[in-house]
């Protein structure tokens, strides 16, 4: 279940958002914080989703709140609350790094519902974040382990190289990403390479695969 922290000093406001909210199906897990103060402190407790937080609020206010939280790294999904003739706060506040705003002159169920509707918007963002994040772990793991050498270049150079690389090569992996591709291969192989690219960049039919030498680092070849 997401865990959501609603943040405003008006205890009244506060209870109508979780009157609304508490309808919503899937249900979240509502938290609330009376002042800022009180919301770091939960967030350093909790492990929460979403933080829907009040602009105007004593000693600390919602600008400072989510400065705060960016300075310091945390990055969680952050809507600001700001009232009317408020445009200005709302640019400050995603200058600042918040992902969504929401004007408060609007009625309470339209605005609730918007409400529900962003935060459910902003934990599908991260859900598929956090996915893409997974897969691309599983796939730098299945290539760092691999006994194949796997080199991918882009824009004119190397932008990875896997262990296996090393040792086909010679060079060091920061050896590998510093110099220019082609000197890895074979004087005679280049123009054979250059034209395999080159054909595929035109969208020509190109062979799935082919054989070049490659020089290793001690001026053998493999």
């Amino acid at each position: 279940m997401s865990r959501i922290l609603l943040v405003d000093d008006e205890e009244e406001l506060l209870d109508i958002a979780l009157r609304f909210l508490k309808r919503e199906e899937p249900p979240f897990k509502l938290f609330t914080a009376i002042l800022a103060q009180e919301a770091l402190q939960k967030l350093e407790e909790k492990q929460f989703d979403v933080v829907v937080s009040d602009y105007q609020m004593p000693e600390m206010d919602g600008l400072k709140l989510l400065k705060k939280l960016r300075d310091e790294g945390n990055l969680i999904p952050f809507i600001m609350f700001t009232g009317r003739g408020r445009e200005e706060v709302a640019m400050r506040a995603l200058n600042l790094g918040a992902d969504y705003y929401l004007m408060k002159d609007a009625g309470s169920r339209s605005l609730y519902g918007e409400l529900a509707h962003i935060i459910r918007k902003l934990l599908r963002q991260v859900q598929a974040e956090e996915a893409l994040k997974e897969s691309e772990k599983k796939y730098r793991n299945l290539t760092e382990q691999s006994l194949q050498s796997i080199t991918i270049f882009q824009d004119g150079g190397v932008v990875y190289a896997n262990p296996a690389a090393e040792q086909l090569t010679g060079y060091t992996i920061e050896e590998i990403r510093a110099i220019s591709p082609k000197e890895l291969i074979h004087p005679d192989d280049r123009k054979l390479v250059a034209g395999r690219l080159q054909d595929r960049l035109t969208g020509r039919s190109v062979p799935p695969s082919y054989e070049c030498r490659m020089l290793h680092k001690d001026g053998g070849i493999r």
